[in-house]
């Protein structure tokens, strides 16, 4: 029988639990890394062959015997030559180098957020060092996702990139260019929207004209708002 949603967000959150309280024996500290996610889960324990083809247009790799080939990216401004991959976790190291930070404790959200099917919009980013492919981004969401269940991860891969210029670009990624989160009128802004957009879709799907508001039971109400809250229910219609 295939594992409900319910049944990954239970596993994945008492592993964690199990992952905090083996570094707190271990260390007297609950910190965990993606390297410690990755050795419990028998990951990190292989090494990346690979090389370009004559064009450098896509690199071939070997996986457990099988040829792969994907497309090469290359950056007009920064020059930077990246793949877009999808790796078995034993493949994947964590990168202390560039992102030694331990992994923040109160991840329940964000493994909630992927038990619920949600896509993730931003992509792991690795390099490769040596034969051997970091993560250096993307390390909360990478946890989460083999937290419940994922045995291979989709990430760029730099392939080429000096380390110095991926230390310096996501420290100030993380400082000075760090986003400004959305404001209440914002929030409330985009979820207007999103409403419009599933009531839209619910219409179509049921067979109501585009003005048609009949059908909005507070059952109806609810399952259209979803996440967002009863509380801008008012705002919203």
């Amino acid at each position: 029988m295939r594992e409900n949603h319910s049944d990954k967000l239970e596993n994945a959150l008492a592993v964690l639990e199990s992952l905090k309280r083996d570094a707190q024996e271990r260390s007297g500290h609950r910190v965990i890394t993606l390297a410690d996610v990755l050795e419990r889960f028998g990951g990190a324990c292989k090494t990346f062959a690979w090389e370009y083809t004559l064009d450098k247009c896509a690199i071939c790799y070997d996986i457990d015997g099988e040829e792969h080939r994907s497309e090469v990216f290359e950056d007009d401004l920064s020059g930077e030559r990246s793949a877009f991959l999808t790796l078995p976790i034993e493949y994947i190291h964590h990168d202390s180098l560039i992102n030694p930070r331990p992994v923040n404790l109160n991840l329940t959200n964000l493994i909630e957020e992927f038990a619920k099917g949600n896509p993730q919009l931003q992509q792991s980013l690795a390099r490769i060092d040596c034969d051997v492919v970091r993560i250096f981004d993307g390390q909360h969401k990478t946890v989460a996702r083999i937290l419940l269940g994922e045995r291979a991860i989709l990430m760029r891969l730099f392939l080429e990139t000096d380390p110095a210029k991926l230390m310096e670009t996501n420290t100030r990624a993380g400082k000075q260019l760090k986003q400004i989160e959305f404001d209440a009128g914002m929030q409330t802004k985009i979820s207007k929207s999103l409403f419009q957009v599933r009531l839209q879709k619910y219409r179509e799907e049921h067979g109501y004209a585009d003005d048609d508001q009949s059908f909005l039971t507070d059952e109806v109400i609810d399952k259209l708002l979803g996440d967002m809250g009863k509380q801008h229910a008012l705002s919203l219609l």
